[in-house]
């Protein structure tokens, strides 16, 4: 046989599925609690017992709390004892989740049976307004559960559960607990007893006004003026999603200091997340990004993005360009074609030798029979060899014709590959010309820090990346740090908060500008003057952060999740982050002076040279008249 109490008690639980159970009650006999410790133990519930001047306090419900604040346990708790008893221990606990904070998961997971005993009406004693805990269920019948042997209940008790209704919060019926013939009772007209009897289990947050710090960045948390400020951005969109599916209001908080903060216990009071940290703020709607020296403080979400970090930088101006004529070709084909110049025109001229030595050239070369006369002709041959291929390479037409039968057989191979590389050079001149040449400074944070220039760099301050950089070991990170540190000392605007600042040094001056992927493509997608270069370090994850314990994270870890997987959050950041590109167009490009420096130097260098041949020239013509005019006295004489 079990006990009204104990029957009543132990059949709820079997409806409400209940594993775990803290029963408080007054005046308990040991044959009682014996019994009770059996039937709990045969269900296979874990329990604990409260009674006497414990259960009359209600100082029991601290020490069923874990010292750690994010430890709270999800308590089932049946009260089974008089008006007053139930009145403290509410009272308590009320208290304890106004002192931890209104999210606490204490507060909303907890289960409250409220079992008064004495012959009481708890509906006219029980001050609800005082009551904060969000399940409170009232099992009032007209002779309330006692302490007898038999199982011995009314056929019915009504179930009054604390609600928050339109005039405020006040009691509602939500059902009947119903005894049948087997002595055990059950909700009626239910399938799921604890959502029957704890209705706000399915409302959320039962419409509670939290309170949502933000701060402007990017197009997360964007902000414009109608007369009041109004908020939009990616982040609010997940507001908006989260605050319909959990249940919630919420009204929007600035740092009153303007500032970030870096998150850390030794800056706890400063900045957005020093309000996070002092639990003055239910939510950071900000980007956060998740780093050990912040996770000792602060709670943070499923990462809603990840992000890696990049250089920004003006091109480097363009300069005079005397390389034109030699940009189409690398070096090494420059190279290659030189020597098959070479190598086919002595070719040439050793076949030509050859026929000349044959007699094929007789006639032509008076003289070719004395020393002089044949280095003369051997010059000559050579001269017209090298003027053959060198116009075949330029694919222009030679008048002068090649005696031997294997030079003619040379040189035709030799035109078809001087027309496939012409060819190759005039197209490949005219892209050369037209295209916009990318300089790119530097390829990583080492070519920052290690590479002669005038370049300054700096980042937005009290961001993850300044925090990364001034821990980090490694020897690059360190001398990048450094090297901010030692431009802000004399320029403030290299590491400070203000983005409009940084963005105009990028766009003025010879600055470096150290940030996030999504910073970058959204101040200089569409600039074709600023180069964006990977800075090659680590990626970072990108949260909410929450204060330390609280019930919000969950939930709303489950939705970020949930938009993940519906594609959602890709789409809004899509619309929020367009890829924006260096816009082209379809005009020509017009040539500049410093396009074709090099070109137009081949002017003045052919001249030179004609003007040093032409006084070779002069100078030969002068001694061989000096020359004839001996000769011509000699033979007078």
């Amino acid at each position: 046989m079990c006990s009204n109490s104990t029957c009543f008690i132990a059949s709820l639980l079997l409806q409400l599925k209940w594993k775990e159970i803290v029963l408080v009650s007054e005046n308990i006999s040991d044959a009682e609690t014996l019994l009770m410790n059996r039937q709990f133990s045969g269900s296979g519930t874990r329990h604990a017992m409260i009674s006497d001047g414990e259960a009359m306090s209600g100082e029991w419900v601290r020490h069923m709390v874990k010292t750690g604040e994010d430890s709270w346990l999800p308590l089932n708790v049946v009260l089974m004892c008089s008006v007053s008893c139930i009145q403290s221990t509410l009272l308590e606990a009320s208290n304890l989740e106004r002192e931890y904070g209104t999210l606490s998961a204490f507060g909303m997971s907890s289960r409250w049976l409220l079992m008064p005993t004495g012959g009481d009406n708890l509906l006219d004693h029980l001050h609800v307004s005082n009551v904060t805990m969000d399940n409170v269920a009232l099992f009032q019948q007209g002779d309330p559960p006692g302490h007898g042997d038999d199982c011995v209940l009314e056929e019915q008790t009504t179930v009054h559960t604390l609600l928050w209704l339109k005039d405020g919060r006040s009691w509602a019926n939500t059902g009947h607990v119903v005894a049948d013939n087997t002595k055990r009772h059950s909700v009626t007209h239910s399938d799921n007893a604890e959502r029957t009897v704890f209705p706000n289990l399915q409302q959320g947050y039962n419409n509670r006004q939290l309170r949502i710090i933000i701060k402007e960045w990017l197009a997360y948390v964007l902000s414009y003026q109608n007369g009041t400020k109004v908020w939009q951005g990616l982040f609010l969109d997940l507001l908006d999603v989260a605050s319909e599916a959990l249940n919630f209001t919420y009204y929007i908080l600035e740092p009153q200091d303007g500032r970030w903060g870096k998150g850390t216990e030794e800056e706890a009071h400063v900045g957005l997340f020093g309000h996070v940290i002092r639990k003055e703020a239910d939510l950071g709607l900000v980007p956060t990004d998740v780093l050990p020296e912040r996770l000792a403080v602060m709670d943070f979400s499923v990462p809603v993005q990840y992000t890696s970090f990049v250089m920004a930088y003006r091109k480097a101006q363009e300069g005079p360009d005397f390389q034109t004529l030699l940009g189409p070709f690398s070096m090494t084909v420059l190279l290659t074609v030189g020597g098959a110049l070479v190598c086919v025109s002595l070719m040439m001229f050793a076949m030509e030798v050859a026929e000349m030595r044959r007699g094929e050239y007789r006639g032509e070369c008076t003289d070719s029979r004395t020393e002089n006369g044949k280095l003369r002709s051997w010059l000559m041959l050579l001269d017209k060899v090298m003027q053959t291929t060198g116009a075949a390479l330029l694919s222009e037409p030679s008048e002068i014709s090649l005696r031997s039968r294997p030079g003619r057989v040379l040189l035709s191979s030799w035109w078809m590959f001087s027309l496939v590389m012409a060819a190759a050079y005039s197209g490949t001149l005219t892209a050369f010309l037209s295209a916009t040449k990318d300089t790119q400074l530097f390829n990583s944070l080492q070519d920052l820090v290690t590479k002669q220039h005038d370049y300054k760099w700096g980042a937005v301050s009290d961001t993850a990346l300044s925090i990364v950089l001034k821990n980090s070991n490694e020897s690059v990170l360190q001398n990048t740090w450094a090297g901010i540190q030692r431009f802000s000392s004399s320029d403030t605007d290299t590491l400070t908060d203000n983005m409009t600042a940084l963005v105009g040094k990028v766009r003025s001056e010879n600055f470096v500008l150290l940030e996030s992927t999504q910073f970058a493509r959204l101040h200089f997608g569409e600039d074709c003057d600023v180069v964006i270069v990977d800075a090659g370090i680590k990626q970072v994850l990108m949260s909410l952060v929450f204060p330390k314990g609280s019930s919000l994270n969950r939930p709303m870890s489950d939705i970020i999740q949930r938009l993940h997987a519906s594609g959602i959050m890709s789409k809004w950041t899509t619309t929020w982050f367009p890829r924006a590109t260096c816009p082209t167009s379809s005009s020509p490009k017009v040539i500049s002076l410093l396009h074709v420096q090099g070109v137009l130097l081949v002017v003045p260098l052919g001249v030179g040279f004609a003007l040093v041949v032409l006084a070779a020239e002069m100078i030969k013509g002068m001694r061989r008249r000096d020359v004839c005019s001996v000769i011509s006295r000699v033979q007078q004489c």
